[in-house]
């Protein structure tokens, strides 16, 4: 669910290119989450099960499937910000340090029920000019 959620915001914000990278099978219970697995592609991996849909949302933008090993598919530097979904601590990890060789920015969410985490690294170069951390007063004149 949190990944094709991703993968159909990011499409319809209009970015050049969209590589999507899921191996595991799509299965009948997937569908319950995920609007854009048609029934014939069940038992299809996950990235090709919702490609076709997603593609469809945009034609400007290139959504294809990623294929390869992950590790590999940030070396390649073709894309600039890695996202990883459902990862272990150790994966996000291994794929940020990756990401950081590459100079890729890189995202990591999870969610389990109500439950939700986030990761971002957008490398040493960005820079938050936020000067104590604490909301910023607002007023209406």
């Amino acid at each position: 669910g949190l990944g094709v959620e991703l993968a159909k915001n990011i499409i319809l914000a209009g970015v050049k290119e969209v590589g999507l990278h899921d191996d595991s099978k799509a299965l009948e219970s997937h569908r319950a989450s995920q609007f854009y697995i048609p029934r014939s592609a069940v038992g299809q991996p996950l990235a090709a099960a919702c490609r076709n849909q997603l593609a469809e949302l945009n034609s400007y933008v290139d959504v294809h499937v990623a294929k390869g090993d992950m590790k590999s598919l940030i070396r390649s530097k073709r894309y600039t910000v890695i996202v990883a979904i459902n990862k272990t601590v150790q994966e996000q990890i291994d794929i940020n340090e990756i990401c950081r060789e590459c100079s890729l920015k890189f995202i990591s969410a999870d969610v389990a029920g109500l439950l939700g985490a986030i990761f971002v690294d957008l490398g040493p170069s960005h820079f938050v000019s936020d000067p104590d951390g604490e909301r910023p007063r607002r007023g209406l004149i």
